[in-house]
């Protein structure tokens, strides 16, 4: 394997554990607000602020890798979760469950992306 492709094999190997990490901040961030807003608390601010830094730096990481989709899937996160942020939006129930469903499609496109990945590799060794 020429080094080029060891270096893209360790750049893709970070960036599937940096989306796993990502992921699981954000799920556990709106599942901890959305607990709150049920309740009629107030999110977190700090569970907020920290699940807002991992839609920006899983936005941040699928850019460098050039996985749009995921950027793109990211950046609408990080909007919603700063509106939040800054209270120019209020937490509802459709809104957790917009960014269940985007961080639902964010593993579907990595899946898709690793599939294709694996079928590209096979073909090229074929």
């Amino acid at each position: 394997m020429s080094m080029a492709k060891d270096i893209r094999e360790q750049l893709l190997k970070s960036f599937r554990a940096e989306l796993a990490e990502h992921i699981q901040t954000m799920t556990t961030g709106l599942l901890a607000m959305e607990q709150a807003t049920a309740q009629g608390a107030t999110p977190d601010q700090e569970m907020l602020n920290t699940t807002f830094r991992a839609a920006h730096s899983l936005k941040g990481a699928a850019r460098a890798m050039g996985v749009t989709a995921i950027e793109q899937l990211a950046h609408a996160l990080e909007n919603i979760l700063d509106g939040l942020r800054r209270g120019t939006m209020t937490p509802t129930a459709e809104m957790y469950t917009a960014c269940y469903h985007g961080l639902d499609a964010i593993q579907g496109v990595q899946a898709a992306y690793e599939a294709w990945q694996t079928w590209s590799k096979a073909s090229q060794e074929q």
